[in-house]
């Protein structure tokens, strides 16, 4: 079957998973002690068992643009543009609110409670202090380049609000007080290892990039704080 290498390194743990929707193989590493090197080691773990990655035959990489650590993306999509230029193989982008919503459905699923196609999913991650970033997915549709909103926590409360949505925030948001008031949130962590289906259907319908146009999301739209700087201007 069709070997994909997803990488991961947005969020707060770098992920690598190597395979596809029916087996796969994932490792991830300690999210105090992330770094180049660390990157470098999960990629020999990952093909220490598959006769290396010159051996292994990949039909894409995919990578996390963000939103998240520019840094973090920045390094991952380095390495998948060296990667998938010396493989010759093209290059799957994802987004951390996609891996986020994969990650809160599988949630909502093994709780017996498996949203209908067409339910609304608002899905919200933090940016940095006091500022997150959010969409809206519905189910049965694309994930695909979301339009992303960027705001303070009275924003997102009142996007929460108005959506009348399913609400899916990172874990790590449930410390934030300004969100204690927000109820019935469906905590999760975006897993990069979900991500083998939507993969796969963006590289057989040619919804990729080549090597060399592999970009962190902050790269190309600078999306965070402009967007939040307007805001308050406008206050």
């Amino acid at each position: 079957m069709t070997q994909i290498l997803l990488l991961d390194t947005a969020t707060r743990s770098a992920t690598l998973a190597l395979g596809n929707s029916g087996e796969s193989r994932t490792v991830r590493s300690d999210p105090s002690e992330r770094n180049s090197r660390d990157l470098m080691a999960l990629v020999r773990t990952l093909f220490e068992n598959s006769d290396g990655l010159a051996s292994t035959d990949l039909a894409a990489v995919g990578f996390n643009r963000g939103p998240g650590s520019y840094t973090g993306s920045r390094l991952a999509a380095s390495v998948v543009q060296g990667i998938a230029y010396v493989k010759q193989c093209p290059v799957i982008e994802l987004n951390t609110l996609e891996l986020l919503y994969f990650s809160g459905l599988q949630s909502l699923v093994q709780s017996s409670q498996s949203p209908i196609s067409g339910t609304e999913i608002l899905v919200a991650v933090e940016s940095k202090v006091g500022e997150y970033f959010w969409t809206g997915f519905i189910v049965g549709e694309s994930t695909h380049a979301p339009q992303i909103t960027v705001g303070d926590a009275d924003a997102l409360s009142g996007s929460i609000q108005g959506a009348n949505s399913v609400v899916i925030m990172n874990a790590s948001m449930q410390s934030h007080p300004s969100l204690t008031g927000i109820a019935d949130v469906i905590w999760a962590e975006p897993r990069v290892e979900l991500a083998f289906d939507i993969a796969a259907q963006r590289l057989n319908q040619g919804a990729v990039v080549d090597a060399l146009s592999a970009e962190p999301l902050y790269g190309q739209d600078n999306i965070g704080w402009r967007t939040l700087a307007q805001q308050r201007a406008q206050r």
